[in-house]
């Protein structure tokens, strides 16, 4: 039968004590922690060079899974069928949680403290391929297969439609070489190169385990020298492709040459961002397009078309916008409007007036009180000695704007409470069940999972998971204490179905197994 490798423990002089599959791979608890047996398919020279990265971020104090060498001093150990395998430091935790806004944000911290210590003496054979280069290898394949097409000849409708979509994506993808080659990614490369910057290469929510207190980062094995903020993107692709319907929009600044432009650069990316109310989604701004597009917006009354478009830019604000970002926003809303525009004192107090019945109506689907808006927004019949200065009428509408969002803020704040205490209710008559989860507690309260877990870390102090243990842990103690039933049954009454996972849980909470607890407690 075959061993999955188990036999090449005994060339490390480890003994196995339990051992459970995994992805491609088998976890062992051994004397010497938690291993991971690993088939191998590379080279060694290549895993000897990661292996000296991987023991120079260990020393940094980062948790990765460095390699183990057996009785021989090799990396690679051959079973009897002469099969490779490796055998490297593994770690108890779970897997990064895509749908959880604290554990995205965590992995990247954990990515950036990585790669301050990921550099090393520069191997021209791992360096990455440039995507100057890519780009044009993909766009001449683009360009064999219209070939391809029109030779046959595209006469009917599939093949002339399928034609015109390969010619959009080929003007897609020259667009986007040209702009690559126009930006200055190949002085990042260059530079990565000089200081022999290195990339994990495959940075994913698979490669990020969280554990108790630290987290762990694994399988570096598609290492590269490059541009490191390439992992980042690779981490944002993965966490974006989970969202079917997720809307996203980016914001990008001016680009500087010193450290001490950054706060510029940060600011012109939050003046772009902020155009996410007046255009469509899921797509990035750069800075200069929207200078730009300022510049060009000085156009007469009857080029505006229709307020209306102003107007839901400024609803869509005023529902999902901060305090921190009514001052960008103002910025992108009189862009939008244009300054010769406004320089017409009656399209001035149109535009008072209009953010003054906007605000009030949001205000009344919030069920604010109305006095408190009235004490907040002031009288409406005030309102045009506000338009005489163009100064003035902006200040104002900042002022109004961003009193308005603290009300929307504390009207949400007593919503939000109410939700979490349901949840909580629901934890609390569900918590025995295998089956609860985040989705099932999300579901209950009507909101998205992502969302919840948000909104339950804000509100309770801990994530989902640490306070249904929590909940969990506690009742097994009250039992422990005043019951004589077996921690099998035990653990089964507080939701668990693996024995060891349950005892391992309670060890870490309580800092004792169950029957050590229970002993004690007698």
């Amino acid at each position: 039968m075959y061993d999955y490798g188990l036999s090449t423990l005994t060339q490390y002089g480890i003994e196995v004590k339990s051992s459970s599959r995994t992805r491609g791979a088998l976890v062992c608890r051994t004397e010497q922690g938690i291993l991971l047996l690993r088939e191998f398919h590379g080279s060694e020279k290549k895993l000897l060079f990661q292996q000296e990265v991987l023991k120079k971020l260990s020393q940094e104090g980062c948790l990765v899974d460095t390699y183990i060498e057996n009785q021989e001093g090799s990396l690679v150990t051959r079973d009897k069928d002469n099969i490779p395998y490796t055998l490297q430091n593994w770690y108890e935790g779970r897997e990064c949680d895509t749908k959880s806004r604290e554990d995205i944000i965590r992995s990247v911290q954990i990515l950036a403290r990585v790669h301050k210590f990921m550099n090393m003496p520069v191997e021209k054979a791992y360096m990455a391929r440039s995507l100057a280069d890519e780009y044009a290898r993909h766009n001449q394949e683009i360009r064999k297969i219209r070939k391809f097409i029109r030779q046959k000849g595209a006469s009917a409708r599939f093949e002339k439609e399928f034609l015109g979509s390969v010619q959009w994506f080929l003007e897609k993808g020259e667009k986007a070489l040209e702009m690559l080659v126009k930006s200055d990614y190949e002085k990042l490369r260059d530079k990565a190169g000089e200081e022999g910057l290195l990339c994990h290469g495959e940075y994913n929510q698979h490669n990020v385990l969280l554990c108790k207190n630290q987290a762990a980062v694994t399988n570096f094995s598609h290492f590269s020298f490059d541009v490191q903020i390439s992992d980042l993107y690779c981490f944002m692709r993965k966490i974006l492709e989970k969202y079917k319907n997720l809307e996203y929009f980016g914001g990008i600044g001016s680009q500087v040459g010193r450290f001490s432009e950054i706060k510029r650069s940060y600011n012109d990316a939050n003046r772009a961002f902020a155009e996410r109310f007046s255009r469509s989604l899921r797509q990035f701004v750069s800075y200069s397009e929207v200078h730009q597009v300022g510049v060009q917006n000085d156009v007469e009354m009857h080029r505006l078309g229709t307020m209306a478009e102003n107007r839901k830019m400024l609803e869509r604000f005023l529902k999902t916008g901060t305090e921190n970002e009514v001052k960008s926003f103002m910025d992108a809303y009189f862009d939008a409007i244009g300054e010769q525009n406004l320089q017409s004192m009656m399209l001035r107090q149109y535009i008072v007036m209009d953010t003054f019945i906007s605000v009030q109506s949001l205000g009344d689907s919030l069920n604010i009180e109305k006095e408190d808006i009235e004490r907040e927004l002031g009288d409406v019949q005030e309102v045009s000695q506000y338009v005489q200065e163009l100064e003035a009428t902006r200040k104002y509408l900042e002022n109004i704007v961003r009193r308005m969002i603290r009300l929307r803020e504390q009207a949400s704040g007593r919503r939000y409470s109410e939700i979490i205490e349901k949840a909580r209710d629901y934890i609390g008559q569900n918590y025995m069940s295998e089956n609860i989860s985040l989705n099932l507690v999300a579901s209950s309260v009507n909101i998205s999972p992502s969302y919840f877990s948000s909104l339950f870390s804000q509100e309770v102090g801990s994530t989902f998971v640490e306070y249904l243990t929590g909940v969990r842990m506690e009742k097994a103690k009250e039992l422990l204490e005043t019951t004589h039933m077996k921690v099998v049954t035990i653990c089964n009454a507080v939701g668990y179905s693996n024995v060891s996972y349950f005892i391992q849980s309670f060890r870490e909470y309580f800092g004792s197994s169950p029957e050590k607890f229970r002993q004690k407690e007698d």
